[in-house]
């Protein structure tokens, strides 16, 4: 009886481990606009950080390893919200998401580049400049996906 009770709990555990196994593969669907417009705002607030970041490293107001260490922490922070960010969205979004894709691969490049140097005044002005161009777009798209989610704009 003993061994008929195993075999019993060894076929469920088996059918249940398949089935979590087979939910967890199976793709997740469309991103919501809800999540593209959250998504888009995180990085959009990376660009406006990192910009301020630039100025403060500009202005030569940051420490070596404060500096390396917060470029680090804000290229972590845009590669993971543009890992997020490939997920498929609904048709209506898709040229937007690629706008996004595209800006917040450009600011990832910028802040990848943005080293504490002697005499790249003129470089980080420009950098300081397109990052906060960058979050302000981004910030605008995401506004497009609280629209298409029913959520309304976000100050």
């Amino acid at each position: 009886m003993r061994a008929i009770g195993i075999a019993i709990l060894a076929v469920l555990f088996a059918v249940a481990a398949t089935s979590f196994y087979r939910a967890a593969s199976e793709p997740t669907g469309a991103m919501s606009p809800e999540d593209f417009a959250r998504s888009t705002r995180l990085v959009a607030s990376d660009a406006h950080e990192a910009s301020l970041f630039v100025a403060l490293l500009r202005g030569d107001r940051l420490t070596h390893a404060f500096a390396k260490t917060h470029r680090e922490k804000l290229l972590e922070s845009i590669r993971d919200e543009s890992r997020s960010l490939r997920d498929p969205v609904p048709a209506e979004l898709r040229a937007h998401a690629e706008r996004v894709r595209a800006l917040a691969a450009q600011a990832e490049n910028i802040v990848a580049d943005t080293q504490p140097r002697e005499g790249d005044v003129d470089a980080l002005r420009r950098y300081e400049g397109e990052l906060a161009g960058i979050g302000d777009e981004l910030g605008e798209l995401a506004g497009i996906g609280d629209e298409l989610g029913g959520l309304g704009a976000h100050p």
